[in-house]
């Protein structure tokens, strides 16, 4: 659950308990509970690490919702110089908006990319995203690796990413669920991604990984030799 969805489930009063991620967990108050993934916090790392794994890279779009709370203030972790591509409307229609942005502005495609910020919306469609990526031959970082795929698999994979992947969030939720069921109450009651310590075992906090999959389709070069820490799948 993001925390869109939490906030809207926290206004019910007749529902508790609650578990939810969310990035920002301090003013969930009574019986919330959940695990923080800290997207925002690790946006601009995310944003670099998208450096780190395309040398070549020098101009990047990001998807952001002006309504969304986690997506504006991960914005306002970046530098001035990205340009955003709006996605506050209807799902079905960012590939549309994806291509009337790159018709508009004709990007050079061998120094730019799209960086996804931590926006429900998008996650909803992130086939639809990284689809549209490969065909237009666009790299797709993503703030969780549970869309980069390799050549093993038929989904359409982004470019890469780097953050907590949803997977994990998922098992921690489930764990504070059970914890629930059992009736006991989670502790701590939110937990933290670990941040200043980045681990590479994708069933820990952070990842970051990359598909040579998506590299060779979309003429992306990643950075060789590959640095510690990268995964590249």
């Amino acid at each position: 659950m993001s925390a869109r969805v939490v906030d809207h489930a926290a206004s019910v009063a007749a529902i508790r308990p609650i578990v939810g991620v969310v990035s920002d967990y301090s003013g969930y108050k009574g019986a919330i509970y959940g695990y923080s993934p800290q997207r925002v916090q690790t946006t601009l790392a995310c944003y670099n690490h998208f450096f780190y794994s395309v040398p070549s890279l020098e101009t990047v779009y990001v998807l952001h919702d002006k309504d969304h709370k986690p997506s504006t203030a991960a914005l306002q972790t970046l530098p001035s110089t990205v340009k955003t591509i709006d996605v506050s409307k209807n799902v079905a229609k960012i590939p549309a908006e994806l291509t009337r942005v790159w018709n508009s502005d004709h990007p050079d495609a061998q120094s730019t990319g799209i960086l996804v910020l931590p926006v429900d919306r998008c996650f909803g469609a992130a086939d639809a995203i990284n689809g549209w990526g490969i065909s237009n031959k666009v790299p797709i970082f993503w703030p969780v690796t549970d869309w980069v795929f390799s050549t093993t698999d038929t989904e359409p994979s982004a470019l890469g990413g780097y953050g907590v992947p949803q997977s994990y969030c998922g098992e921690v939720m489930g764990a504070q669920v059970a914890t629930i069921l059992q009736g006991g109450t989670p502790s701590p009651p939110w937990a933290p991604a670990n941040i200043d310590d980045p681990a590479t075992d994708p069933n820990t906090d952070i990842y970051w990984a990359v598909s040579q999959a998506t590299a060779s389709q979309t003429g992306t070069t990643l950075v060789k030799p590959a640095p510690a820490g990268l995964n590249v799948l």
